[in-house]
């Protein structure tokens, strides 16, 4: 995925590609390319519609499901969120997990780009070195893990990720919390929507915290009206994921087989989606 920023990113995959044909990989079970998409469930992300360059009937979907405007312009990918953090354009950079400073190949310019922000937030599990360069004002928002139990309002909770075959499935916590104060990301982002954008629009911030599967099936409704965004495949377009035949991934069918997959491979990206959306474009995290 890295090669696809470098400088030279396009001949450089054709030479892969073309030297992969040279030796008659394509064609041949086990031997072809694998163009792996992210990590910790950035593809996720990406096939949910995470994109700074979203398309206007993605951005009327929302219009029309959540009664607000979203703002058009189109906002930063990461290499130029960095400049733009360099130049003061950005002056907030908010992160869900990830490690963006040694992330970005150059950690000088990264670690500058930060350092000019007015807040640096970080919403983590763990703490890594992204924490300790910081802008004028830096906070850390520790959240609840993966492997941790999600108990909301509504009982406990689960979200679906996607992996770099693209695959979706459930993700569920089966131990104790490490502490009972740590809250999850949806209920951190909801809880931060609320508090910024309360009147803005009619968004039930808290059924969605206290129930995943609401943000689920909000976002059915958004994209019965869409099928545009970001296609990753011919196959595949960003609110309709390839999910394993016969499998849902709404709670009310966990376990089950059902004909109707679900279109949000990421519940954590659907709350940010919606949130993101709705921010201010001169202080829009990345």
């Amino acid at each position: 995925m890295g090669i696809t920023q470098h400088k030279h990113g396009v001949p450089t995959i054709r030479e892969i590609v073309n030297f992969l044909l040279l030796r008659g990989n394509l064609g041949r079970a086990g031997t072809g390319a694998c163009p792996v998409r992210g990590h910790s469930n950035v593809q996720g992300d990406r096939t949910m519609g995470i994109w700074e360059q979203m398309p206007d009937t993605f951005l009327d979907a929302l219009r029309k499901e959540f009664g607000f405007d979203p703002p058009r312009p189109h906002g930063l990918d990461s290499v130029n969120s960095i400049r733009a953090m360099r130049e003061g354009r950005v002056k907030v950079f908010l992160a869900l997990a990830g490690n963006f400073v040694r992330a970005a190949p150059d950690s000088d310019v990264m670690e500058e780009a930060m350092r000019s922000c007015r807040l640096t937030a970080h919403i983590s599990t763990k703490l890594n070195r992204s924490h300790t360069v910081c802008g004028d004002t830096a906070l850390i928002l520790p959240t609840l893990g993966r492997t941790e139990r999600d108990v909301q309002a509504d009982g406990e909770q689960f979200v679906t990720v996607e992996n770099s075959m693209s695959e979706v499935h459930t993700s569920q916590g089966r131990l104790e919390p490490a502490s009972r104060l740590l809250l999850s990301e949806v209920a951190i982002l909801c809880r931060l929507a609320r508090r910024t954008l309360d009147g803005k629009a009619d968004i039930p911030w808290n059924e969605f915290e206290g129930d995943y599967d609401t943000i689920r099936d909000r976002s059915t409704r958004a994209s019965s009206t869409t099928r545009s965004a970001r296609p990753c495949s011919p196959a595949t377009s960003a609110w309709s994921p390839r999910l394993p035949r016969g499998t849902c991934c709404c709670r009310r069918c966990a376990g089950t087989t059902s004909g109707t997959p679900s279109p949000t491979p990421t519940t954590t990206a659907t709350a940010a989606s919606t949130a993101a959306a709705t921010w201010c474009s001169s202080t829009r995290p990345t």
